[in-house]
């Protein structure tokens, strides 16, 4: 090894250190699974039954507001295909539903129980606005999963302005046949901002 390899291969090391002991010795709260170390660590019985709610194909309602005090704008409909994969995480592409005019759009997102961290994390990507939003912890409040965006990020235009930075929270509200998913924003600014609600998505079980 050179240099420039051994420097790497340190930073990997300690990257996988941090995560295995900087929790605590999370390492040991794993659940026990049989195999070798390719074998595929199940997730528990409680985030499993919560993420199997978001399967199958949903009709949603999209709606937006630009500030604290604006009026919502309805925008098109669309349909949200989910995918429990393995019984491990939720993978979802949304797209303008059938016979619907508008613009076409894909929002991808998906949805995961860490087994590491004991979790839920949630990731998002937009090509209305193709930012990566990732959001890597969640905590539980009155049957809603609140997750907090990791850093904030700018969107390019809002309203009459350019280039906005903005924290994010993101609420996602399960359910058997219907769902509630809402994105909190608030303005990063030198004078005190209010958060609000930025877009909501209602979800009906289509089937």
């Amino acid at each position: 090894m050179n240099r420039t390899q051994i420097a790497r291969t340190i930073a990997v090391v300690l990257s996988l250190c941090s995560v295995l002991l900087g929790t605590g010795n999370v390492a040991a709260d794993l659940p026990h699974h049989k195999g070798g170390p390719g074998a595929r660590v199940g997730i528990q019985d409680e985030p499993r039954d919560l993420l199997s709610q978001l399967d199958g194909t949903w009709n949603v309602q999209q709606r937006m507001w630009t500030g604290p005090d604006s009026d919502p704008v309805t925008l098109p409909a669309a349909t949200a295909h989910r995918r429990f994969v393995h019984s491990s995480y939720v993978e979802e592409k949304m797209e303008l539903a059938k016979g619907v005019e508008g613009d076409s759009f894909t929002r991808s997102a998906t949805v995961s129980w860490n087994v590491v961290t004991q979790t839920y994390e949630y990731f998002s990507i937009d090509s209305r606005l193709p930012q990566m939003m990732t959001y890597p912890t969640a905590t539980e409040h009155a049957g809603s999963l609140w997750f907090t965006l990791r850093e904030p990020f700018v969107a390019p235009t809002w309203g009459n302005d350019s280039d906005v930075p903005f924290t994010a929270r993101l609420r996602l509200q399960p359910g058997a046949h219907r769902q509630v998913v809402k994105l909190y924003l608030k303005r990063l600014s030198a004078e005190p901002t209010e958060e609000f609600v930025a877009f909501e998505y209602i979800y009906t079980h289509a089937r």
